[in-house]
């Protein structure tokens, strides 16, 4: 009956669907499936179901082990909402990075989340766009979603008034990566001027004399403490006509690629460039590639960071290490801790970082 369609299929593949299925494989499903209903599945109490399916240790593994295969088989879903009303908790932390494109704050926003969940708690991710307006609507959206606390990187451009003024007194409050000392509230930071003396050091040792810094935003307070480490480095050397004209740019594979091109139409060239990043550094490794020049043998590129795919790029890229996980695992615990102890003195924490050496800065 369907000859005169172009694809009868197209016209009718819900009504075959209905066809093909037998009529008793069709059940209603119950909705709102409480504890209550799960405890009387079982024969025990609802108490009992609740500390089971919250993995208390008061209940015996194998009993705990049967409310949840219990659970599952019925549909009980847990209710937060409910939850929240009782405890006057959301379990919920909000997580407000300046953006996820950038593969440092992706691989951060996983971590949170996955340590998050180890501690029972939920993960709200917001996005600034190093926007300060914005970082106001993320703050003020978290407020509105009730959660009980919020990891933020602030905005390069961030003042202390800026979050004085939004931020509640007494809700917990950590700061990562970027920090506003004048605040007074919990932080875990990388030693960002330790990370790149250290890098210089390292490419001075190696016979260089010629150097470039490329990258970082002109009012990241991260960007002047990488960029002093740098040149304190030199400086102890006596190098200080070593250093190429400094480039501030933001943290695009992009910016790194075309400010190496600027770079290199100077009358001296660098033999070493020390980058704000990563993923300028990819930049930079490309550009050299594209004028011709063999990254790690030409010119040393040296990053920050130490993401994931840093070991698989051509050369394999030598860089600061600032250990995601260890950064993301200690600002959730600051976060807990603030969680249980409102009033307790803010903890301040410094990351010592190291050098990753591979070959895009020689054999």
């Amino acid at each position: 009956m369907f000859n005169h369609l172009a694809n009868p299929l197209d016209q009718c593949t819900e009504v075959s669907y209905y066809l093909a299925v037998p009529k008793q494989s069709y059940k209603p499903i119950k909705k709102n499936i409480t504890l209550s209903d799960v405890a009387k599945e079982l024969g025990i109490s609802p108490a009992t179901v609740s500390l089971a399916l919250r993995k208390k240790g008061v209940v015996a593994a194998k009993t705990r082990q049967l409310v949840i295969t219990t659970a599952r088989k019925l549909g009980y879903v847990y209710n937060r909402n409910a939850a929240q009303l009782r405890t006057r908790r959301s379990s919920t932390v909000s997580l407000i990075v300046p953006n996820i494109i950038n593969p440092f704050f992706a691989e951060f926003s996983d971590v949170v989340e996955e340590v998050l969940e180890q501690e029972g708690w939920r993960m709200h991710l917001l996005r600034t766009s190093e926007n300060i307006d914005r970082q106001a609507r993320c703050i003020h959206s978290a407020l509105e979603y009730g959660v009980d606390g919020i990891l933020i990187c602030p905005v390069a451009s961030t003042r202390p008034q800026n979050l004085r003024s939004i931020l509640p007194a007494g809700l917990p409050v950590v700061q990562f990566i970027r920090r506003i000392p004048q605040l007074g509230i919990d932080y875990v930071v990388i030693d960002n001027y330790r990370g790149t003396k250290l890098a210089t050091e390292y490419l001075l040792e190696r016979g260089h004399s010629r150097f470039a810094f490329i990258g970082g935003l002109a009012n990241s307070n991260i960007r002047r403490e990488r960029f002093k480490g740098f040149q304190d480095a030199l400086h102890e050397r006596d190098l200080k006509k070593a250093l190429s004209p400094s480039i501030e740019c933001a943290s695009t594979v992009r910016e790194g690629y075309e400010a190496i091109m600027r770079i290199l139409e100077t009358n001296a060239p660098p033999t070493a460039v020390v980058c704000y990043n990563d993923v300028l550094a990819y930049g930079v490794i490309l550009g050299l590639w594209a004028a011709k020049l063999t990254p790690g043998r030409d010119v040393a590129v040296v990053g920050f960071d130490n993401l994931s795919d840093s070991a698989l790029w051509r050369p394999p890229l030598t860089t600061v290490s600032s250990p995601v996980r260890e950064i993301a695992s200690e600002a959730v615990s600051l976060i807990v801790k603030r969680l249980h102890n409102p009033y307790a003195k803010a903890k301040r924490v410094t990351i010592t970082p190291s050098l990753v050496i591979r070959r895009s800065c020689g054999e």
